[in-house]
């Protein structure tokens, strides 16, 4: 078969690809690849392809220089029949057979979601295109644009053509610079020009204030993994070739194997972070094609030798056959003939060998390539779990703001909302604030401002800021620190509050209630020099042994339920290592201690000039009150609103939610699923509404719990949670869940929803009451705990309902449940207590005795279990209008 190759260029990208092509060629003899490069001539490219229709061959692989010049051509020939594979660029037309190539369009919307984040989402950018009129060129452009249009203060000042070169870019990006125009990053359509618009930069001197990145990523020399090592450029992005693919592919259509017509290649960052792993990785790739190629080369002497062997033992035949009258001749061509064919195995039994090790080293890059892809799935993940950080300040900002826009008049709870919000919009920023420098930290790009402060003042004031919150969560707080102990040294402000917030943030999260965090304070001596000792202890279950080493890795995370990013313990280790420190963990199964260290020498030229007291006097994020209403409120305290239990690890969540509630139910609140679970027992309210993501048991084993037990199955349950993953929803739905609200809700939303699942409650309740002295079960009921309990409560009735001491005590007993839980699930159910149901039951009893007996009144009032006839007449005659005697008449 032989397969047509028309390239609109030479360059580094295509010499690559066809490397691979050749390379996958070699494993099938019947294939043979005639190449033409066109130089970036359109005319030269349809020549070329017009030449390759003439010799017939069996598919065409063409990678447009421009669409609208090539698409005539590739036309014809797909109309002739001639399979056409068109790779890394289209035409204007889909009259082709497919396509293989990466998606310059989401590589586009890959640049510019990178530069949004790089910059900030605000900051000026160049963009430098490619050849106008190759599709790559334009569906980079509109794929970048199409992210960075969303942001309002992200601006691209300017945008020229530089047609692929390095050259036209440097002089277009050097006129561009010398017109006095500034900006804040540099994106390039391929790594040559962006290497051009650095060069251009340098020569102006102002390169170190300028990012620059590029699209290609090719290894080796002046590739762009080498120049993001050599920080010529701040990211590149794989434009991968998949020569392998290409004839994978054409080889899947010329057997006619089923194939998809669009094939795209995916992309991914480079950056300082991952560079030097891609150039092993690419440096050992290369080494082994080489080493395939010398293999390829021996196995090509060896055939060749094994040809001439075959001629010369087939030769020696002839001559036996024409010499048989010369045995000796005879006996040594046999001779000869037998240490030929040893050898010839010999040399088999080498190349097999050979084309093994191939095989093993073939398995080792598709390993490599592998691990790859983990750790690109392990920095998205990174980034998904940020972003989930964010949905509850978002929320906490979005609700309350919503609640006070529909206002006229600002009122106290419209405050209390407006100063949640404030709060947690400083609480947002604080966030972005370590994004960006553990970003920084990750490309070095971190420095210090050491300033003189008294770090002991500073922790007391932070101290006294978190006190509330450990109260409210019912944890014992306390600092200690060493007298006679000057406190006073050179620190960051910003990253040593990120290192003591994280690790008292941690304590928090991970101490139960009425357990205790202890703070101290101490100056040791390690190495012949003073350093800073600040322990941060908190009693719970501690961190087991081997999860220690890698505790401060970046997005490692124990399983816990507790949430977050994974990057805070990574933060607390690079900041301490910033200031020349370090910190370590250690604990038992009862507590854990995070120890940090800290020199009291810093480099005297780093350390800036503010005032002790200009640093102990910045001020903390303002703490918000919570309510002090109890949440367990007695039964004789509560009115005749229905009861909402709330149940999420921030309290800032339960005061929202009980601000917008608190008008038309009693609110209850618990600050974790446990906590919630044992209030729902007690109380039985009439909804609640939970977290998902909490520590210990969460939203989704809490429901599944509450909705198994009788006597709370019948409690309608919404799920809020900041996780909007459809899978999610679904195993929240699964676990017995009525509804799932998402982060961040509105607040209409979440009214209509709690009063849709109360009406739908109302309207089981009816149905429950009217079937409820049935035989059969019934059929309009979908919640089987409850039809079960019914079921189970009128057998129990049933078959006691003669016994005149029957009574509510063991009537609770005989179903599993206190004489409480009975009476609120019959009444949650039914609208009915037990004792009214026993008694309207031993009344249709009675009903249906006067009916078919010859019984006195008094009889059938013994017989149904009244005590006292007199009673039983005036029950009858409450529920029925009419006394048992006129009935009976």
């Amino acid at each position: 078969m032989v397969i047509g190759v028309s390239q609109c260029s030479d360059d580094a990208w295509r010499d690559k690809m066809n490397m691979e092509m050749l390379h996958e060629t070699a494993l099938h003899s019947n294939i043979e690849l005639i190449v033409l490069s066109a130089n970036d001539n359109n005319e030269q490219q349809i020549q070329h392809i017009q030449q390759l229709i003439d010799q017939k061959v069996d598919l065409l692989i063409i990678s447009p220089n421009e669409a609208a010049p090539l698409t005539p051509v590739v036309e014809k020939a797909y109309d002739l029949g001639f399979p056409v594979l068109l790779v890394d660029r289209k035409i204007l037309s889909d009259r082709y057979t497919a396509f293989i190539g990466a998606d310059n369009y989401a590589i586009g919307q890959e640049v510019g979601t990178y530069v949004s984040t790089v910059l900030g989402r605000a900051g000026t950018v160049l963009e430098i295109k490619g050849l106008e009129g190759s599709t790559p060129a334009i569906d980079r452009n509109q794929g970048f644009y199409s992210t960075t249009s969303r942001f309002p203060d992200l601006k691209v000042v300017e945008s020229f053509d530089a047609e692929w070169s390095e050259d036209i870019a440097y002089e277009k990006t050097l006129a561009f610079l010398n017109s006095q125009k500034r900006v804040d990053l540099i994106f390039a359509h391929n790594d040559r020009m962006a290497s051009g618009a650095f060069k251009a930069a340098k020569e102006l001197g102002i390169q170190d204030s300028i990012a620059f990145v590029g699209i290609d990523a090719l290894p080796g020399e002046d590739g762009g993994i080498e120049k993001v090592l050599e920080k010529e450029l701040t990211a590149t992005f794989i434009y991968p070739t998949g020569g392998d693919r290409i004839i994978q592919l054409a080889l899947k259509i010329l057997n006619d194997e089923t194939y998809e017509k669009n094939n795209p290649l995916v992309t991914a960052v480079v950056d300082f972070t991952n560079a030097r792993v891609l150039k092993l990785q690419s440096d050992e790739i290369l080494d082994q094609r080489d080493k395939i190629d010398y293999f390829n080369t021996r196995i090509d002497v060896f055939t060749s030798q094994y040809a001439m062997q075959q001629y010369l033992l087939y030769s020696a035949i002839a001559i036996v056959l024409l010499l048989v009258v010369l045995s000796l001749v005879q006996y040594r061509a046999y001779r000869s003939k037998t240490l030929m064919t040893i050898k010839l195995e010999q040399k088999n039994d080498a190349i097999s060998k050979q084309k093994q090790i191939v095989e093993e080293q073939r398995d080792q890059l598709v390993e490599l390539s592998r691990k790859l892809e983990e750790a690109t799935f392990a920095k998205l993940m990174f980034f998904t779990n940020i972003s989930h950080e964010f949905r509850t300040p978002l929320t906490l900002i979005a609700g309350p703001l919503g609640t006070l826009l529909e206002s006229e008049d600002l009122k106290s709870n419209q405050k209390r909302l407006l100063t949640l919000a404030q709060r947690n919009v400083e609480i947002l920023l604080k966030l972005v604030d370590q994004i960006i420098d553990f970003r920084k930290f990750e490309t070095g790009q971190l420095h210090l401002d050491l300033q003189w402060g008294d770090i002991k003042q500073v922790i007391e004031s932070w101290n006294e800021s978190v006190q509330e919150l450990a109260i409210k969560k019912r944890v014992r707080l306390s600092f200690s620190s060493m007298s006679d102990v000057s406190y006073t040294m050179p620190f960051d402000l910003l990253k040593f509050e990120s290192i003591y917030l994280n690790l008292l943030s941690n304590a928090l999260k991970f101490t139960p209630s009425d357990g205790f965090i202890k703070v101290n304070l101490a100056q040791i001596e390690k190495d012949g020099q003073p350093f800073l000792s600040i322990e941060v202890s908190n009693s719970g279950k501690g961190i087991p042994k081997e999860n220690r080493d890698r505790l401060f890795d970046r997005y490692y995370q124990i399983e816990s339920g507790a949430g977050g990013s994974g990057i805070g313990l990574a933060i607390v280790k690079a900041f301490a290592e910033l200031h020349r420190g370090s910190v370590e963990v250690v604990g038992d199964t009862s507590s854990t201690t995070f120890k940090v260290l800290l020199p009291y020498h810093q480099p005297v030229a780093e350390i800036g000039k503010h005032s002790p007291e200009a640093i102990a006097d910045r001020p903390m994020i303002p703490v918000v009150p919570q309510p002090t209403k109890d949440p367990f409120v007695n039964e004789q305290d509560i009115d005749d609103r229905q009861k909402v239990l709330v149940i999420d690890d921030n309290p800032e969540i339960c005061s929202y939610v009980r601000l917008i509630l608190e008008s038309k139910f009693l609110v209850l609140e618990a600050e974790d699923g446990l906590s919630g679970y044992k209030i729902a027992m007690k109380h039985v309210p009439d909804l609640i509404i939970s977290d998902v993501m909490m520590p210990g048991m969460d939203g989704v084993d809490l429901s599944r719990k509450l909705k198994t037990e009788i006597s709370t199955s019948h409690i309608p349950i919404i799920l809020l949670t900041a996780c909007s993953l459809d899978e999610q929803r679904i195993t929240g739905l699964e676990s017995g869940a009525d509804d799932y609200i998402s982060k961040p809700f509105n607040v209409k939303i979440l009214e209509a929803r709690i009063q849709n699942l109360l009406e739908n409650r109302k309207r089981l309740k009816e149905v429950f009451s009217a079937g409820f002295f049935s035989k059969s079960d019934s059929p309009e009921l979908d919640k089987d705990a409850d039809q079960s309990f019914i079921n189970k409560f009128r057998h129990l009735l049933e078959d006691n309902y003669t016994e005149s001491e029957l009574n509510v005590e063991d009537l609770g007993r005989n179903m599993g449940l206190s004489r409480s839980q009975l009476y609120r699930k019959t009444k949650a159910l039914t609208n009915y207590s037990p004792n009214e149901l026993l008694r309207i039951m031993r009344l249709q009893k009675a009903q249906e005795l006067i009916n078919t007996s010859e019984l006195s009144v008094s009889e059938i009032a013994y017989r149904v279990g009244f005590t006292s006839p007199s009673y039983f007449a005036k029950c009858f005659k409450d529920y029925y209008d009419k006394s048992p005697t006129d009935y009976q008449k």
